[in-house]
């Protein structure tokens, strides 16, 4: 007979309940254990890192104790040749920065250690450089007026009585004129270089009143980017004063007496842009020129003779060749590479019979590379230094056959940016030869006898 279903209920409470019991009683040992082996490990974890900050200090103790009592060779130098080793350091004024926001170099050097920092500070020479990269400051010093001021203030204060170097550039920001002016009037007696770009920003250069300011040790000024000068009843008058001044730069304005004139006959540098030749009757003591010519397009010039020039460097142009207008007797360094077309060089070359000991040119330039060849005939006897950028590779051949052929004073010949493959091999046989005749190649070192270029040839 079967048993109703509620009377099962009983039994069943009666088991769960048993079985309950007996699952606590292993569960509850076995959960204390791993509490136990927890709290064990947390203790011997905690025990590792008191032993570990113990090490850690012991260590710290043992490296300042040792930087303390070890002598590092740079640092048993005597100040004055420490002090020659950060003069290298500094860029030259108004070159873009190897990393983009980077410290200046005196800053960088004083915070090496405390006997970087008290040579630093005391070597005027390596505060009288002083490059302001304005875009680099944060715009909430920037923005307070005169901090700049007194900034630049404190810097120069360190250089004493040393001759100044000051660049300014600003790219994006706006850095009003009068505070510029401020700057260069109130240090204008010890500068000795200036360099200013305002990058697309145009500017009147008589708004920071150099004219009315004294530049007595002044050897040298570039105004880069869009400056000028407004075209006036009579030419500004530019360091007037200024009786060490002999360089000056304006490299993307075209130049012209009518709107400023410079101590003319002091100028034996000049980069910029020329229009016509005056620049050559104004300044007869030039003897370094780096030009674009942009002539206009009708404008006829008589050739015109230069006793003094002895650098030039042609920069890229469309619509000029200046050398058909000029005869440099004394010329020395020759770079054209930039022109379109150097047909004009041979003539050049045998009109003005120059002592020429480097020359830069572009062989794909030439229409014909007999006229290379006629204008390396007419310098053969004094060249030293051959420079032939972005050269074709089938046109090598051609400068190894030459020099071969015609013996020469040549010493470094150079190829860069190489096209068309690798060399052949059999070039370097010629090379020995032309370059050395009837000598192997450590003869050919031995005397001097340079190749550079060779890597890029080879790619």
């Amino acid at each position: 007979m079967r048993m109703a279903p509620y009377l099962y209920l009983p039994n069943l409470v009666l088991g769960g309940w048993l079985f309950a019991r007996v699952s606590t009683s292993i569960v509850l040992p076995m959960s204390a254990s791993l509490r136990g082996r927890l709290a064990e490990l947390n203790a011997q974890i905690s025990e590792q890192r008191r032993v570990l900050d113990k090490l850690e200090r012991i260590r710290s103790d043992v490296e300042r104790e040792l930087h303390a009592t070890a002598t590092f060779p740079v640092l048993t130098l005597p100040p004055e040749i420490t002090t020659e080793i950060f003069l290298h350091c500094l860029a030259p004024l108004g070159s873009p920065p190897c990393i983009p926001g980077a410290l200046p170099v005196p800053i960088v050097l004083a915070s090496v250690c405390g006997l970087w920092r008290s040579i630093a500070h005391a070597s005027p020479a390596l505060w009288s450089k002083l490059d302001v990269r304005f875009d680099s400051i944060p715009t909430r010093v920037a923005s307070k007026p005169g901090l700049v001021e007194q900034l630049t203030d404190l810097w120069f204060c360190r250089a004493r009585t040393r001759p100044l170097a000051f660049g300014f550039r600003s790219e994006d920001k706006y850095f009003p004129l009068h505070r510029l002016r401020d700057i260069i009037h109130r240090w204008s007696h010890q500068m000795r270089h200036i360099y200013l770009d305002l990058a697309d920003r145009w500017f009147d250069i008589r708004a920071l009143g150099l004219h009315s300011a004294a530049f007595p040790l002044l050897q040298s000024a570039t105004f880069d980017g869009r400056a000028d000068v407004d075209a006036t009843p009579s030419p500004t008058i530019l360091f007037g004063d200024a009786f060490y001044f002999n360089d000056f730069g304006m490299p993307f304005r075209a130049f012209s007496s009518s709107r400023f004139t410079l101590p003319w006959f002091q100028l034996t540098k000049f980069n910029g842009v020329l229009e016509n030749l005056e620049l050559f009757n104004l300044t007869p003591n030039l003897t370094e020129l780096t030009c674009k010519f942009e002539p206009d397009e009708d404008a006829d010039f008589a050739v015109i003779i230069h006793c003094n020039l002895t650098s030039l460097i042609v920069r890229p142009s469309d619509c000029g060749d200046i050398l058909q207008y000029l005869t440099l007797p004394t010329l020395r360094h020759l770079d054209v590479s930039s022109m379109e077309s150097h047909d004009s060089l041979e003539s050049f070359l045998a009109r003005s019979s120059p002592p020429l000991v480097s020359l830069i040119t572009n062989m794909d330039a030439y229409s014909d590379m007999g006229h290379l060849g006629g204008s390396l005939l007419l310098v053969l006897r004094t060249l030293e230094t051959l420079e032939l950028p972005e050269t074709s590779a089938i046109h090598i051949p051609f400068i190894f056959q030459f020099f071969t052929s015609n013996p020469s004073n040549l010493r470094t010949l150079i190829f860069k940016d190489v096209e068309g493959g690798a060399l052949p091999l059999v070039t370097g046989s010629l090379l020995t030869h032309a370059l050395c005749p009837a000598a192997d190649i450590p003869t050919c070192l031995g005397r001097h006898q340079s190749l550079f270029g060779w890597h890029d040839a080879w790619k």
